[in-house]
């Protein structure tokens, strides 16, 4: 299984939020405002998850 890390969802959040009609800037202004922190604290918090799920890609 893939190791899902932030850097490597960054393409798939663009294309996340342009298709849902929000302009280039808009989208990356919130990766990097909201997506990122996000990511940021789960990574720092999940060894004290009592459930982890992992994610699957989905074509």
């Amino acid at each position: 299984m893939k190791l899902l890390t932030f850097k490597n969802c960054i393409f798939p959040l663009v294309r996340w939020h342009t298709a849902a009609k929000k302009p280039l800037d808009e989208a990356k202004w919130r990766i990097e405002y909201n997506d990122r922190p996000n990511a940021e604290m789960i990574l720092k918090s999940k060894e004290n998850a009592d459930l982890i799920i992992n994610s699957v890609e989905i074509s």
